[in-house]
């Protein structure tokens, strides 16, 4: 059953995505290059950032984090587009005076 991301969290301009490519490349012992086609599904990598939040919304969302850790189907909504994916290693805080930083990666697919 899907779980969606809690709406009240906006990511930060810092908040980069990347396309993985669908196939991975290794050069062979003739010099060539084999080409191993891994998924057919678009997936994107999301380093995000959500930034500026008090000390309860930082343990809200970390709590969050931690208790979907495992799962595979995480959605949320970014930039108008919806995805389903999961989190991928750890989270970082960065602590800003009185305010905090979350930081962590989201794998996702188009749904």
């Amino acid at each position: 059953m899907p779980t969606p991301f809690p709406p009240q969290y906006r990511l930060t301009r810092a908040s980069k995505p990347k396309i993985l490519p669908r196939s991975r490349q290794r050069f062979l012992s003739d010099g060539s290059i084999a080409k191993n086609q891994v998924t057919n599904v678009r997936r994107y990598r999301w380093d995000c950032s959500i930034g500026g939040l008090d000390q309860d919304e930082m343990n809200t969302l970390i709590d969050f984090l931690e208790a979907n850790e495992f799962t595979k189907d995480v959605t949320w909504t970014i930039d108008g587009v919806n995805l389903s994916g999961e989190f991928f290693g750890d989270y970082e805080v960065v602590i800003r005076g009185k305010r905090y930083d979350v930081i962590f990666v989201y794998i996702a697919h188009k749904v």
